[in-house]
C-alpha cells in the first residue's frame, strides 16, 4: 500500500508511529512518504524517526513564513495527482484537519476520522475506527482509493521496538506563503470609510464567497477587513488589514460581519462601529447576540441575494 502522511514537523516522529500501528494491526505491507510543514527550516538535512527505512519513500518539508492551509493544500493536491496514493493520512493537530478538510472538498472525498486499522477488500479499503469515546470499533467497508483518514493516538510501542533512523529531508520554500505581521507594525486604529465588511472562517471556506465579498464591497464603497484567523491561518489577502485585540481597532458606521463568530479577541477591534450587522450560518455564534441585525443563512445565498437587489436598484 502507498501511503502519504501528512504532519507539522514537529509532530512526524509520533504521527509515524501512528501509522505504523494503524497499518500494522492487520498486517499491511505498506510504503510511505511524508510531507511535514514548518513555520521555520529544521537545522539540519537528516531527522532521526522511529520507523524502519524500508517503509519511507521521501520526506518532503514544506516551510513558509506562515501557516497558511490554501498553499499547503495546492502543494498537497499536486503530491496527490502525480503518485497515485492508497491512502492520505493526516495527523490529529487542528492545523492538519483544517488542510485536511479542503483536501476532502477538493477530492469530493469523505474524510474518516479516528481511524485506528486499515484492511485491503479487492481495490477498495477497509477502515476501521474508534467510535463512542473508545468504548467499540466502527468498520466501514468499500471505501474508494484514494482514502482520506485522520490518525487517532495508538500509543508510543513502535518507538521501543524500531528505535530511531536517520532519513534524509528534502525542503521545499513555499514561494506564496503568506507573511505574518509583526504586532509592533500594526497601527493601533485604522482609516476605513462608513461601510466596513468584515470577513471570517466561514468565508475562507466557501470558495465562492471571497470573490462575492470583492464584488459587494465594490457597490457599496465598502472596506474589506478581516478576522485574525481568516488572514494568519487561512491566508486570505483580499483585505486591507486584520482586525481584533491583535490588529487594528475601527470604528464605522455600519459593520457587516460575515463568517464571523464573534469571539471577544475580535469584537474588540469593532466596539466602536455604530450598526452591526452579522450574517452567519450558526444561530448560536456569539456575534448573533451581539450585532445589531443578524442574519442566518447560507453565506453565498446571501451575498448573491443582496448583490442582485443593489444592482436591480441601479437599473431602475
Amino acid at each position: 500500500m502507498k501511503a502519504l502522511l501528512v504532519s507539522k514537523l514537529r509532530y512526524l516522529s509520533g504521527s509515524l508511529i501512528d501509522l505504523s500501528n494503524v497499518l500494522g494491526r492487520h498486517g499491511i505491507d505498506y510504503r510511505v512518504d511524508a510531507l511535514a510543514f514548518s513555520r521555520r527550516p529544521y537545522q539540519g538535512s537528516s531527522l532521526d524517526l522511529p520507523i524502519d527505512p524500508s517503509k519511507v519513500g521521501t520526506i518532503d518539508v514544506l516551510f513558509s513564513d506562515g501557516y497558511c492551509p490554501l498553499t499547503i493544500s495546492k502543494h498537497l493536491m499536486n503530491l496527490v495527482a502525480s503518485k497515485g496514493y492508497d491512502l492520505i493520512v493526516f495527523s490529529r493537530d487542528r492545523e492538519c484537519r483544517v488542510i485536511a478538510s479542503f483536501i476532502a472538498q477538493e477530492l469530493g472525498k469523505d474524510l474518516i476520522i479516528n481511524v485506528v486499522g486499515v484492511k485491503k477488500a479487492d481495490n477498495k479499503l477497509i477502515i476501521e475506527r474508534s467510535g463512542f469515546f473508545g468504548n467499540f470499533n466502527l468498520v466501514i467497508d468499500g471505501v474508494e482509493k484514494p482514502a482520506l483518514i485522520v490518525l487517532e493516538s495508538t500509543g508510543s510501542t513502535a518507538l521501543k521496538v524500531l528505535g530511531k533512523k536517520s532519513f534524509n529531508l528534502k525542503y521545499v520554500k513555499c514561494s506564496d506563503g503568506i507573511e505574518i505581521l509583526g504586532y509592533r507594525s500594526i497601527p493601533i486604529r485604522g482609516s476605513v470609510g462608513d461601510v466596513v465588511i468584515g470577513v471570517g472562517r466561514g468565508v475562507c471556506l466557501d470558495p465562492k464567497a471571497g470573490s462575492l465579498i470583492k464584488e459587494l464591497a465594490k457597490e457599496l464603497n465598502a472596506t474589506v477587513v478581516c478576522s485574525r484567523p481568516a488572514y494568519i491561518e487561512y491566508g486570505f489577502k483580499e483585505c486591507s488589514f486584520w482586525v481584533g485585540l491583535s490588529g487594528m481597532k475601527i470604528s464605522p458606521k455600519i459593520y457587516v460581519a460575515i463568517g464571523i463568530s464573534g469571539q471577544v479577541q475580535h469584537m474588540v477591534g469593532v466596539q466602536g462601529s455604530k450598526v452591526v450587522v452579522a450574517v452567519n450560518k450558526d444561530p448560536e455564534a456569539p456575534i448573533c447576540r451581539l450585532a445589531d441585525y443578524v442574519f442566518i443563512t447560507d453565506l453565498t445565498m446571501f451575498l448573491s441575494e443582496v448583490l442582485k437587489k443593489l444592482k436591480g436598484s441601479k437599473l431602475s
